[in-house]
């Protein structure tokens, strides 16, 4: 399956989904990380590269390797900015410390259906013993989306 994980923020992908969406090899570790291979990496026998979502929507990178944040998303087509969650305008009337956008009924309702439809052609190739390494990882990102989702509708 080549569907990336599903964003939640209505203006654009959050920024944890731009930044795995362009990294191979991403992992899922047990305390809610990601591992990821280095784009420098030529040897693919270990994942150096740690991403880490943070509270507030920001993302953290670590490259075990020794390559400075900067060199990591100038290959990966990133920039700095790219690792925050946008800001209310100047205009807005949400004042709160900590700002995540609200998610409409209907923009939940679409995502819980594209992520439906992922766990269903998952499944349907599971039951077949067809289904890849990358199937198995989706459908875990999938799992992980209706859980964001179920926090973030009120």
């Amino acid at each position: 399956m080549s569907t990336g994980p599903v964003s939640l923020h209505v203006a654009g992908p959050a920024p944890i989904d731009r930044v795995l969406a362009r990294l191979d090899g991403v992992r899922s570790t047990r305390d809610g990380e990601w591992r990821a291979f280095s784009p420098f990496q030529e040897h693919r026998r270990a994942r150096t590269l740690a991403v880490k979502e943070c509270g507030d929507g920001s993302v953290l990178l670590h490259d075990f390797a020794g390559r400075d944040t900067r060199e990591v998303l100038q290959a990966l087509g990133l920039e700095l900015t790219d690792l925050f969650p946008p800001r209310p305008g100047p205009r807005s009337t949400i004042r709160h410390r900590r700002w995540t956008p609200r998610l409409s009924a209907r923009d939940a309702l679409d995502a819980l259906s594209r992520e439906g439809w992922v766990l269903l052609i998952f499944g349907r190739r599971a039951v077949r013993f067809e289904a890849t390494h990358e199937d198995w990882l989706r459908a875990r990102v999938a799992v992980e989306q209706i859980e964001r989702l179920r926090s973030a509708v009120r």
